[in-house]
């Protein structure tokens, strides 16, 4: 099967047999292998969840009830601020922005990029939120407010595939090792940060957070193996 796409301006016709070739090239092999863990991961955690596990059941509900506890008598702004930054209201422009930027130096791969990770961790948590229907934490104080249901934390995911993006694309564009190493360990602990402000704020439990770190993680692997596969097929 051929068909064409364009990509910096140009038309290119790609076969489907070049690109599984090129998906599946040995220097994707560990994303491809992080992707399908994490995917793992997820659906281990959605059984346990869809099951109604006990064990699972009382460790989230300790868990918040705990953080929920602590959140009562220290309410904290900095926790609401961080999980802000994981927010569609501020994640969704940021991206625009940069997705603008890359389109007005011309470079589409990028802008794409940027496009597809975003976009597809927003309609992928909407989804399995609606397909999984978990009710959220029900406790006695809240920060902040959040509605329908919880698992997986739509928070988690978005800033997971968005941040990781821009790691990723940090890795690619800024040369220096120490800038780039600050990089990964700002937004890394940034992604984890943004999960832990979900349940101590009471609108997430645990294992909503870590099923939005699988799916992220599943997601963004999978959005930088085609990123890296059109790059091969324009070499082509």
């Amino acid at each position: 099967m051929v068909f064409s796409i364009y990509l910096s301006g140009e038309a290119l016709n790609i076969n489907l047999k070049s690109i599984i070739k090129n998906f599946i090239h040995s220097e994707n092999l560990l994303l491809v292998k992080i992707m399908f863990f994490s995917l793992l991961c997820f659906v281990i955690l959605t059984t346990l969840v869809i099951f109604n596990i006990y064990q699972i059941n009382y460790f989230d509900n300790a868990v918040v009830i705990n953080f929920n506890h602590f959140a009562l008598k220290n309410p904290s702004d900095p926790m609401i601020f961080i999980t802000n930054l994981g927010s569609v209201k501020w994640i969704l422009p940021v991206a625009f922005l940069l997705i603008f930027g890359f389109l007005k130096l011309k470079q589409f791969r990028e802008a794409f990029f940027l496009f597809m990770i975003t976009g597809g961790a927003g309609f992928l948590t909407v989804m399995l939120k609606w397909l999984i229907g978990r009710a959220r934490p029900a406790v006695d104080f809240h920060l902040t407010h959040a509605y329908w249901f919880g698992f997986p934390s739509g928070h988690t995911a978005l800033a997971t595939c968005f941040y990781g993006a821009l790691i990723y694309l940090a890795f690619i564009y800024i040369k220096n090792k120490w800038l780039k190493a600050f990089i990964l360990t700002f937004l890394s602990i940034l992604i984890l940060l943004i999960g832990i402000s979900r349940v101590y704020l009471g609108v997430h439990f645990s294992t909503d957070v870590l099923a939005g770190l699988c799916i992220g993680i599943f997601w963004t692997a999978f959005c930088v193996i085609i990123y890296k596969t059109t790059g091969n097929l324009q070499q082509e």
